[in-house]
């Protein structure tokens, strides 16, 4: 195996950093989610014990059927999302268009910075922006929530695994908390 990448290699920093706090134990043992670029994988490990409780991967045969209903329904979506996006593009160039007749019929020159509308301002904390794989994401957080409240595992330490919390990490922790797991 070659070098890692700076990226790699940073994500493994906050790990470490991140596991010298955080560890499981019987009563409240520690979630762990791994991602590769296609698939999701979740663990619920006791480190007191050495043992792995509950473990969900998006690869299993379990899953497979509700993850195809997902794909079918986002490219179903992928249409509809595709021309409400031109159509936005096409309102757009219209109000350009239209602003730029005003300007020529008036004769007056555009100040230098009018001819851009100001920004909106960013949202903090909105809701997970909807891809195909933070929905198989929220999936799998459901499928290892239920498992877990099972097994009598209410209560867990959220280990991200050095990955930042968001997109697929993210849903993955909604969807176990919507399922009644508590992180």
């Amino acid at each position: 195996m070659g070098r890692l990448t700076k990226k790699q290699e940073m994500r493994i920093a906050r790990k470490k950093r991140v596991r010298r706090k955080v560890s499981g134990t019987t009563e409240r043992p520690r979630m762990s989610v791994f991602r590769s670029i296609k698939e999701t994988y979740v663990q619920v490990i006791d480190d007191t014990n050495a043992k792995t409780l509950v473990s969900v991967s998006s690869l299993e045969k379990t899953l497979q059927e509700e993850m195809k209903k997902i794909r079918e329904e986002w490219q179903n979506g992928a249409a509809a999302r595709a021309e409400k996006r031109e159509k936005a593009l096409a309102e757009a160039q219209a109000q350009e268009e239209a602003l730029a007749k005003k300007a020529s019929k008036k004769g007056k020159k555009k100040k230098k910075g009018q001819d851009k509308p100001a920004a909106a301002p960013k949202k903090k904390g909105g809701p997970v922006n909807e891809t195909l794989n933070t929905k198989i994401g929220a999936l799998v957080g459901q499928i290892i929530a239920k498992r877990c409240l099972e097994q009598g595992i209410e209560k867990v330490s959220f280990d991200t695994n050095g990955y930042r919390y968001h997109g697929r990490v993210r849903a993955l922790a909604e969807g176990a908390r919507k399922a009644g797991l508590k992180l």
